[in-house]
Order: C-alpha cells, then sequence, then structure tokens
C-alpha cells in the first residue's frame, strides 16, 4: 500500500545516503572524484492490492485497474524523485547521480488482458496467485515510461528481461509462426 511505498523509498534513501558517504571517502582518498550514478527501484502496482490508498491526494487507488496502476506508479516516480532530489540538495550530496528508476518484474507480456490465451510464458489465467486479476504490465509501462521521462532530470526507466527461464526458452525454442498470434510483446 502507499505506505509501504514511502517505507519502501526511505531505504533506498539511506541506501543512497550511505553511497553518497561512501564516494566522497573514497574521493578523498584517491584525489579524484567518485561519481556512481543510482536508479531507484519503482515498487510493483500488484493487481492483486486494490486497497493502496490515495497517493497524492488522489482517489482511492485500486491496482485492478490498469489507470490506478498508472497513476500509483506515476505518483511514485514523481514524489520519490522530488523526495530524493529535496534530500541531496538539502545534505549537500555531491557525488552520486540519479538517473531513474528500475521496473523489477521480468516478465512482461501484452495477452493476459484477454480470455485465456495459452500462452505459457505470461498468463496468470487459472494461476491461484492471482485470481481474478490479470497481469497488464504491457498495458501500463509506455504510460509509465512516459510519465518517468516528463520529470526533471532527464530520468530513465529501465528493467532487466527475463527471458531466459525454462518456459521462455521451451516457447522460443519450439516457436512456430503463429506460435504468439495472441501476444503483442511475447518473443
Amino acid at each position: 500500500n502507499e505506505s509501504d511505498w514511502r517505507d519502501f523509498f526511505l531505504a533506498q534513501l539511506a541506501a543512497a545516503r550511505a553511497l553518497e558517504n561512501a564516494s566522497a571517502t573514497v574521493s578523498a582518498a584517491l584525489g579524484r572524484r567518485v561519481s556512481p550514478t543510482i536508479m531507484l527501484t519503482l515498487p510493483y502496482p500488484d493487481t492483486r492490492q486494490t486497497e493502496f490508498g490515495a497517493a497524492g491526494g488522489s482517489h482511492a487507488l485500486n491496482f485492478s485497474r490498469t489507470a490506478d496502476r498508472i497513476a500509483g506508479a506515476s505518483w511514485y516516480a514523481s514524489w520519490a524523485s522530488a523526495q530524493f532530489n529535496m534530500t541531496a540538495a538539502a545534505e549537500g550530496w555531491e557525488h552520486i547521480r540519479f538517473v531513474g528508476f528500475y521496473w523489477v518484474f521480468e516478465t512482461i507480456c501484452g495477452c493476459v488482458n484477454h480470455a485465456h490465451t495459452g500462452c505459457e510464458m505470461c498468463d496468470t489465467q487459472g494461476d491461484p496467485k492471482f485470481g481474478e486479476f490479470h497481469v497488464d504490465d504491457a498495458a501500463i509501462l509506455p504510460s509509465i515510461a512516459t510519465h518517468v521521462h516528463s520529470l526533471p532530470g532527464d530520468l530513465m526507466l529501465n528493467w532487466i528481461p527475463y527471458l531466459l527461464r525454462p518456459t521462455t526458452t521451451r516457447l522460443v525454442l519450439n516457436q512456430t509462426p503463429d506460435s504468439f498470434s495472441d501476444c503483442s510483446i511475447c518473443p
């Protein structure tokens, strides 16, 4: 929920503060400036979170709705980048450079908003962990990325795909021309 996301940011901020202090120490020891770049983790707007809270004064967000997932992630990116920059300025940070956000969910597929597709890589239909909710990360990421890119500082939104998990490898190796006809993102 919203308070968990705020607490998570504070933990990331503490790690950034430690990196800033370590960078200052190393810079002094080396006699040259060390300036590592950092990315903050963008918490995942899980579709099972139906009572997130009213982030930034908006309506109560329900992440089973695509628009609320976008609103929640966009709010966090704006809020966290502003908080980070205010803290860095107030504490006189000179070494670390905040360059953007990292999207943690490694598999992104656009086929799961449809009826059961048979896409073994990412279909949540019938998965007891998800119940009636369906992951639609391909539908939300373009809007979230556009929002992150619009923030001050020329920020990035990065993710590292986990393509070679066993299921994905099997799908890629056994791919036929129409294997992924219902998937706009699946390989």
